[in-house]
């Protein structure tokens, strides 16, 4: 499913479990993925179904795109589907760990496994690989202040 959604908001929307910027865009192969597949919907009902059950009474802050995304975006989301889908069973031992295991952490299996991690230099790594990614802020979150404890309990 090609296209987005995009904020005509002018300040941070909460909206499909996810934070927007204002101007910022929502791959419509995302929301499906989240959505429509759960509720059976067809992809050429979807949009409909969107701006019906999802968008009903603000649907004149979104703008709905039917067309491909930017080159840009395509590799930015490619990138994080790769993290996401490296991460789906994570067997490895957290001595063992390495940045892109990190990476690919779910914010529910980060909560268990970051705690556990001692080595600094592999978390500051991490976190200086994903800061620019998009829907890595919660993970961020959680390394940074894994870094800080690290920081103020050396051993």
């Amino acid at each position: 499913m090609d296209g987005y959604i995009k904020s005509k908001k002018t300040s941070w929307v909460h909206i499909f479990k996810m934070s927007v910027r204002p101007g910022g865009t929502v791959p419509l192969a995302d929301l499906y993925n989240l959505y429509g597949k759960k509720h059976n919907i067809d992809e050429k009902d979807f949009v409909k179904w969107l701006k019906e059950v999802k968008l009903r009474g603000s649907a004149d802050d979104w703008l709905i795109v039917e067309e491909t995304l930017p080159e840009k975006s395509k590799e930015i989301q490619n990138i994080s589907q790769a993290i996401d889908s490296s991460s789906s069973s994570l067997d490895v031992p957290i001595s063992k760990m390495t940045i892109h295991d990190v990476m690919g952490l779910s914010v529910r299996k980060a909560r268990e496994i970051i705690p556990g991690i001692m080595d600094i230099k592999l978390l500051k790594f991490a976190l200086r690989e994903l800061k620019p990614l998009p829907n890595k802020e919660s993970l961020c979150r959680i390394i940074d202040k894994r870094i800080m404890e690290l920081n103020m309990n050396p051993r």
